[in-house]
């Protein structure tokens, strides 16, 4: 889980996954206690609690740049950090990474090791 870079390929909502936009670029790469987010437009960091036994990463509240992007991609970008707010579930299968928001367990985000 830490020090990869684990680049979004997916989008959760509900029972749909959908791909990230063509063109943009998502990511994101825990180190220790500091998680850096690329949000596909806007790069930010947060403070990251692992929970390996629970299964859980808890993130703090997200500092980002403020560009402004196509509608489309800050819509994307929203979703994002709207899975990385507070704590999360997460599962990893070989190279992907699962996460899921626990309080809103309808939106996650599959994700897969940088090669």
């Amino acid at each position: 889980l830490e020090g990869t870079n684990w680049e979004v390929d997916g989008l959760v909502s509900a029972d749909a996954v959908s791909s990230t936009l063509a063109g943009t670029e998502a990511s994101l790469v825990i180190e220790g206690d500091t998680a850096s987010i690329d949000a596909g437009c806007n790069t930010g960091s947060s403070s990251v609690e692992v929970d390996a036994d629970a299964g859980t990463i808890t993130f703090g509240p997200v500092a980002t740049t403020r560009k402004a992007c196509q509608p489309e991609v800050m819509d994307q970008e929203a979703m994002i950090l709207t899975v990385l707010a507070g704590e999360v579930t997460y599962e990893i299968e070989s190279n992907h990474l699962s996460l899921t928001n626990v309080a809103d367990p309808t939106v996650g985000l599959t994700l897969t090791a940088e090669r």
